[in-house]
Formats: C-alpha cells, sequence, structure tokens
C-alpha cells in the first residue's frame, strides 16, 4: 500500500508544472535547442567527460611528490602531508573555479528567460511564480551537476594520493572532507558569482542595453578567471614558503578564503587561514543570495515585456554605417560575387550572434592574459621594445586567428542551412579563399592597432616595422589554417568530438612558439638594425611553398564544399569488400 502511495505521488509530481517546467528549462541549459538530437546528447556526455580530466590529470602528476618511496629516495626523512598539500590545494580550488565560472560563461544566455521562453510560457495556463521558482530549481541543478562533474574524479584521486604513505583512515577522511569542501565551494561561489553578476546588470539595465554589454562584460570575466589562474602558481610558492601573512593582496583572492575552509574542515587551520573560512563562508552565502534576488527582480521586470523586444541588434546600424568600406572591399579584396555574399553574411552573423562572438572573445581572452603574464615576467623596457613586447602582440593576434577559425566551425542555427544547400553549387571550391580573406580582414584592424601603440610607445619607424611583420606573420598563418576549410563560415554542422582534438590542442600551444617567441627573437635582434628583419624572408618563403605543394596536391572533391563534417567512424562504417 505503501509502495503504491509513493508511486502515485511520483507520478503526480512529474506531471505537476513545476517538474515539467524545469525540465525544460534545465534542458534547455544542458542541450539548447535540439534537445532531440543523438550527437548534441553525445556532445553534453563528452564535454561532461573532459571536464573531469584536468582535476584527474593534476592529481596524478602530484603522484611524485607524495610516494614514500620517492620521497626516501630524494632524502626527504621528514615530511608534514598536511602542509604540503596546501599548496596543491589551492591549485585544485583555482581550477575548480576556472572550470566552473566556464561553465556559466558558456550557458550565460540560457541562465536567464529569453524572449522563445516568454513567447512559449506566457500562454499557458500557469502561474508566473511556478515559472520563477521552476527555472531557479533548474539552474541549481545545473549548478550542482557540473561542481560535482568538474571535481568529481580529483575528490578520490587528490586524497588517495596524498594519503598513500599513511596507514590511518582517519588522516584519510580529513583530507578527503577538507578537499571536497574547498573545491565545491570554490565552485559554487564561481559558479554563483558569474550568475550574480549577470543578474545585477539585467536587473538594473533595459533589456536591449544588456544585450548590448553582454559580451563585454562576459569578455571581462573570462579574463578575471584567466588571470587567477595564470597567478596561481605564484600564490601557491607562497604558500608553500609560509609567507601569507605577509602579502596582504592575498586575502582578497577568492581562492584564499576556500582554501581557508579546506584547512579548516581538516582541523589543521591557523589564526590567518581560520578567517579566510569565516569571509569565503559569508561571501558564499550573500553571492548565492544576491543571483537569487538579482534573478527575482530581473524576472519580474523582464518577462512580461520580453515578447515585446525586437530582435534586431546593433550589428545592422554597424553594417550600414560601413557602406563605403564595403565598396571599396569589392573593388579590391572580394572579387567574386560568393566572396562578397559570404564575407557580409559572416559579418554579420559575428555581429548579431552571441555564441561566435563569445568563442573569439574567449580565445582573444586567453592571449591577453598570456601577453600580459609574459610581458610581467620578463619587465617592461623603458627603451627599444624587448622580446616580451614584440612576443605579446603575436600572442594576442595568434590567439585572435586561431578564435576566429574556430568560430567558422560552429553553426549559429543548422536548421537554417537549407537555403545555403539550396543556393550554392556542390562543387564550390572558393571556401578556403573565402575563409582566409575573411579571418584577415577581421584580424586587420587588431594589427593596425598594435602598430598604433609601437608608434605612440616608440617611434614612426618601430611601428611600421611591427606592422609589416604582423601582416606577413598572420596572412602565413591565416594560409595554413585554412587549407583545409571546405564550409560556408556559421552553417556547417561539425561532427562529435574528434579522436585528434588533444593532439590538435598541443599543436596549438606548440604554435605559439613558432608564431610569436621565434619572430619575437628576430624582431629583437632587427632592432640594431632594420635590414636583419630580411632573415624572415626564406623563413617565410619555406613555410608558403609548402603551403602551395599541399593545396596542389589536393583533390578537387577535397576543395568543394561541404555542410555536415562526417567523422572517420562513419567511414569505416561502410561495407566496401560487399
Amino acid at each position: 500500500m505503501k509502495n503504491r502511495e509513493v508511486a502515485q505521488h511520483s507520478r503526480n509530481f512529474k506531471d505537476s508544472p513545476l517538474y515539467q517546467l524545469a525540465k525544460l528549462k534545465l534542458g534547455r541549459m544542458l542541450y539548447g535547442a535540439n534537445a532531440e538530437s543523438d550527437e548534441i546528447e553525445a556532445g553534453i556526455g563528452v564535454a561532461l567527460s573532459l571536464l573531469t580530466l584536468p582535476g584527474a590529470f593534476l592529481s596524478l602528476l602530484l603522484f611524485n611528490k607524495y610516494g614514500s618511496l620517492l620521497r626516501l629516495l630524494r632524502g626527504q626523512v621528514r615530511f608534514d602531508p598536511y602542509a604540503s598539500s596546501l599548496p596543491d590545494e589551492y591549485l585544485f580550488i583555482v581550477l575548480a573555479m576556472l572550470v566552473s565560472g566556464g561553465v556559466a560563461l558558456w550557458k550565460w544566455d540560457t541562465l536567464f528567460l529569453d524572449r522563445r521562453d516568454t513567447v512559449n510560457l506566457v500562454p499557458l495556463p500557469v502561474d508566473t511564480r511556478q515559472i520563477f521558482v521552476a527555472s531557479l530549481l533548474a539552474i541549481s541543478l545545473l549548478a550542482l551537476i557540473f561542481c560535482i562533474d568538474v571535481n568529481a574524479a580529483s575528490a578520490v584521486l587528490f586524497p588517495l594520493v596524498v594519503s598513500a604513505s599513511q596507514e590511518s583512515f582517519l588522516f584519510f577522511g580529513k583530507i578527503a572532507a577538507g578537499h571536497v569542501l574547498g573545491i565545491l565551494a570554490g565552485s559554487l561561489f564561481s559558479f554563483a558569482a558569474v550568475f550574480a553578476i549577470a543578474g545585477v546588470f539585467l536587473a538594473m539595465l533595459p533589456t536591449r542595453a544588456f544585450q548590448a554589454i553582454s559580451l563585454f562584460l562576459r569578455s571581462l570575466i573570462a579574463v578575471v578567471l584567466l588571470l587567477l589562474f595564470a597567478s596561481a602558481f605564484r600564490v601557491s610558492q607562497y604558500i608553500a614558503q609560509g609567507a601569507v601573512p605577509r602579502h596582504v593582496g592575498l586575502r582578497y583572492l577568492p581562492s584564499m578564503w576556500f582554501l581557508g575552509m579546506c584547512q579548516w574542515a581538516r582541523g589543521a587551520a591557523g589564526a590567518t587561514l581560520r578567517h579566510f573560512a569565516f569571509v569565503g563562508l559569508i561571501a558564499l552565502l550573500i553571492t548565492i543570495a544576491i543571483g537569487a534576488l538579482a534573478y527575482a527582480l530581473a524576472y519580474s521586470r523582464h518577462f512580461s515585456r520580453m515578447a515585446e523586444v525586437s530582435a534586431e541588434r546593433a550589428g545592422s546600424k554597424v553594417w550600414r554605417a560601413g557602406a563605403i568600406g564595403s565598396r571599396i572591399l569589392d573593388v579590391t579584396v572580394l572579387r567574386t560575387p560568393f566572396e562578397r555574399a559570404a564575407f557580409r553574411f559572416a559579418l554579420r552573423t559575428l555581429l548579431r550572434s552571441d555564441r561566435p562572438r563569445m568563442a573569439v572573445a574567449v580565445f582573444l581572452a586567453i592571449g591577453f592574459v598570456a601577453a600580459s603574464q609574459l610581458v610581467m615576467w620578463n619587465g617592461i623596457g623603458a627603451e627599444g621594445p624587448t622580446t616580451a613586447q614584440y612576443a605579446a602582440p603575436l600572442v594576442i593576434l595568434y590567439c585572435c586567428i586561431l578564435g576566429l577559425r574556430y568560430a567558422f566551425e560552429a553553426p549559429v542555427e543548422l536548421n537554417a542551412n537549407w537555403i545555403f544547400r539550396f543556393l550554392i553549387a556542390p562543387t564550390l571550391d572558393e571556401c578556403a579563399v573565402l575563409a582566409g580573406k575573411t579571418i584577415f580582414l577581421f584580424v586587420l584592424p587588431v594589427i593596425v592597432a598594435i602598430a598604433g601603440v609601437f608608434v605612440l610607445r616608440w617611434s614612426l619607424v618601430a611601428g611600421l616595422l611591427e606592422g609589416m611583420v604582423l601582416i606577413v606573420l598572420s596572412a602565413t598563418l591565416i594560409a595554413g589554417l585554412v587549407l583545409t576549410f571546405r564550409k560556408l563560415p556559421f552553417t556547417c554542422a561539425k561532427a562529435g568530438f574528434q579522436h585528434n582534438a588533444l593532439v590538435r590542442i598541443l599543436l596549438h600551444v606548440l604554435g605559439v612558439a613558432g608564431f610569436a617567441i621565434v619572430p619575437a627573437g628576430i624582431q629583437h635582434w632587427a632592432n640594431a638594425s632594420a635590414v636583419r628583419l630580411l632573415v624572415l624572408v626564406p623563413m617565410m618563403g619555406v613555410v608558403w611553398w609548402g603551403i602551395c605543394v599541399r593545396r596542389a596536391e589536393q583533390l578537387d572533391i577535397d576543395r568543394q564544399i561541404v555542410f555536415w563534417d562526417r567523422g572517420q567512424d562513419e567511414l569505416e562504417l561502410l561495407n566496401l569488400n560487399a
């Protein structure tokens, strides 16, 4: 009888509007608009699996530090696992905050009710309070899912690694409790902070004003998260040296607050870390409360008026203001009708759609943080540009080009690409040239801005030489990246997780040396005489010769336009011997 009542209550709850609305909102945040697609479901599964890898990989790397045999071989007789694990705990907390904050930025557009939600939900005979509660419940579940997923592997592996040489299970329990509390609190704070910032601005500003600053706000948050991660290794050194009380600025880092909570849970926190733990607990509760309150205010202000908000963005005004520039491009650069039409489509898509703009903004944030760290590590020279000051703009440009290249891969709206398949001939082979010209025109303002900084900082000659080098290097990199590009930007469905994705990421990281470090060293060497820059000519000649040879070896079918990336596994399933 009790089982029947429980089953009946369960069915009633699943049929309730609250459950259905929360399920709908959670599905929107996880899968987007195409929740029924098997490809998207597989992509979410792969994404959740990949998010656990950083913590697991870092835990395994630390086995060398905590293994008893390895410590004996190194001659470490005295070893305090509590003190020794503290710098590593800080790295895990920062990593958890970075990933969770990144997930919140990734799902930024789905955190709040949009125009489509309003159009679909307003006509329903459902109380608006239920819609609000269901949305808040879905957001809480999303935060919990990703916080658990990000920290699941390290929550098990790191305590095992630290306590591998200890015989007491109580020691393992203390290490595990502190570690789990620290990383979960940091993850929840990072997610809640992004949500609270978005909620506050949405509650304060009109909808169109919020849409206008949304990209810049997300980019700023991404830069802050990356700077926190970039400084993690320096701060961990201060922690290992016991110099935290001497650095007053560390008390303002949220990651230090949750490190204090970690040590407090272990029962090994001093006065400074106990204070940090108290501040972290208060900050976490206040952030969650501000996020919930801001969401309620934004909901009450915008929900009833969201359906009336026009989808018109400022991109069209920007485009109309550049009509003269577009005519100049048609005469000089965009020589075919396909290039002219496709360039305008790519430009308007980039100006109007948040998804590709955010992808480029994330790459730019990574480049900005890497460049700033490079300059700070090497100092700022008062006299001629240093190697780091030459390399920093190249790093930013490198990340910008990669961001645009990968943004072209993602479709803005897959269901709408039928019109391009209907209008464009399948034998078209202009996609690589189009992508190269488009990326170069997009990054050209960045090159001009960097050259202008060199002119103001040093001299006109230095700025002209810097602009020339940036143009040559950018054109070479773009030509290599678009060599196999066969798509119209923003219209092609990308296949699922590629088996060589990790290898490609590693190659891109190593590519910084070839694009930025080596040319920057040559530029610094050429400070004495600009003629020395001619060394770059044979180097670029060899690269361009290789690109031309690779292009000539391509078959005609390998250049024709495609609207669907078919994975290697699909080809392997063909029964060619039948």
